[in-house]
């Protein structure tokens, strides 16, 4: 009766669309399935777009034998089709190599170029997307900002102001 299940096929969103698509305001799934649906089949978006969403499930988990994920997101607390984030590179826009690998209920942030395949299921488009942020965390470690090492100079004054590793260590006292 025109209605699919997961994955995203299908080409209909339920749900209400929200988002821009840009990183300062993402699609949620709803919002980039009523994107992708402007495109015609096959009809790659000619800009990367950011979407956020809670992995739902795994298709294909992280693996270092090609370094890329298929997985579904939906927007946690809503109603709404999944959408298929379709062999996505890793943090950095980089194959997966080792490390933390996807579990359902993670935040995750994809940017990349979406297709609907076929005219009836709305993706990222395979190898040209990748994972922003995990729960939080991008490339570099992300929410963490990494300690400056080194020798502490400087006294803090306009004439013999700190440098980073003395202001760090003077911001953490």
């Amino acid at each position: 009766n025109g209605k699919s299940e997961g994955g995203g096929g299908g080409g209909g969103a339920t749900g209400e669309a929200k988002g821009s698509g840009t990183l300062e305001d993402p699609y949620n799934p709803a919002g980039v399935i009523a994107y992708i649906n402007t495109l015609g089949a096959d009809v790659e978006s000619a800009n990367n777009v950011y979407i956020k969403g809670k992995v739902a499930s795994i298709t294909e988990q992280y693996g270092t034998q090609y370094g890329n994920a298929t997985f579904n997101i939906v927007e946690e607390g809503a109603e709404g089709t999944p959408f298929t984030v379709f062999r996505a590179l890793y943090l950095g826009n980089k194959k997966y190599t080792s490390g933390d690998v996807l579990k359902e209920g993670d935040e995750v942030v994809v940017c990349g170029k979406v297709v609907n395949y076929k005219g009836n299921t709305p993706e990222t488009a395979q190898g040209k997307a990748f994972l922003y942020s995990l729960n939080g965390k991008s490339e570099g470690g992300g929410g963490d900002t990494p300690t400056p090492t080194g020798e502490e100079k400087g006294d803090g004054t306009l004439n013999n102001p700190f440098n980073a590793v003395a202001a760090n260590n003077f911001a953490s006292k």
